[in-house]
């Protein structure tokens, strides 16, 4: 995990006049675990076949770019696209060929929205990030369009937060899975709100764009290990509840730990329950 931490690039180069400096080195920063609730029902929903998808608890890592100057966000962005390509590629020596970036094709809001928003405006295709991620290396073919919010943000989240557009960075497994390990994000709208509602939306007059990572993903691309559970943060935790569990069927069962998922234990269902033991055990060495 240190070794994914410390990977760096866009080494030297002057700094950016007037705004944030996008030339220097990139250090990615570890944030603190969080809980993604809606991830526990996802997997009981789906069970143990796609439970790699869905991360539950998780640790994760960033960088990311701010400024009051809404001009720099392209420039920045595309500073920060450059620096993820060169961790994946460059540093972590992952094949340019699987990595597959998922964007926006463009649409109208109510549309792409499901009629959260009745906004009847057209937002244009992610252009910056498929020319950047093509520009780099990354093939025509591995582009895969988006009409959806999973590549448009459109939150409101208790108050208002930035819209912007969304890439998934995806990696094609042996057995033709793709597995989800980051993301880059980038806000050129706010919302603007009307008795609580969110009824449009307007140019930003900020900057700001950010990368992030699960670690255990990428540590078990990196290590080429047959299953997450192999990943040193979550292997002592699974090997001791498998250890303890009645039910020795790992593929018809799961876990939550403090860096991602495994596959074990009870049937209960009982996310409450999942927590405390993944908390109980955390120290386990």
């Amino acid at each position: 995990m240190r070794s994914i931490l410390n990977a760096q690039s866009n080494k030297d180069g002057p700094k950016q006049k007037g705004g944030t400096d996008v030339k220097h080195e990139l250090n990615y920063i570890k944030i603190q675990p969080c809980i993604r609730h809606n991830d526990f029902l996802q997997i009981l929903k789906k069970h143990s076949k796609k439970s790699y998808m869905y991360l539950g608890l998780f640790d994760m890592a960033g960088v990311c770019f701010a400024s009051k100057n809404p001009k720099l966000l392209n420039e920045q962005t595309e500073k920060l696209i450059e620096s993820v390509y060169s961790l994946l590629v460059e540093k972590l020596k992952l094949s340019n060929k699987n990595i597959f970036i998922k964007c926006f094709s463009g649409g109208n809001v109510a549309e792409v929205t499901k009629g959260k928003y009745l906004i009847n405006k057209n937002i244009d295709k992610d252009s910056l990030s498929i020319k950047k991620w093509t520009s780099l290396g990354i093939h025509k073919d591995n582009i895969l369009m988006d009409n959806s919010r999973d590549s448009l943000l459109t939150l409101y989240l208790h108050r208002p937060t930035p819209w912007g557009y969304r890439t998934e960075i995806l990696y094609k497994l042996s057995n033709e899975e793709f597995l989800d390990i980051g993301t880059i994000e980038y806000f050129p709208w706010k919302p603007l709100i009307k008795d609580s509602e969110i009824i449009d939306f307007t140019n930003w007059e900020n900057s700001c764009c950010l990368a992030a990572f699960g670690l255990e993903r990428l540590n078990y691309l990196v290590n080429n290990l047959k299953h997450i559970r192999e990943v040193d943060s979550i292997s002592p935790l699974f090997n001791r509840i498998l250890g303890d569990s009645k039910n020795k069927d790992e593929n018809s069962a799961f876990m939550f730990t403090p860096n991602g998922i495994g596959g074990i234990t009870a049937k209960s269902g009982m996310i409450t329950q999942c927590i405390y033991t993944s908390t109980r055990a955390e120290g386990l060495e």
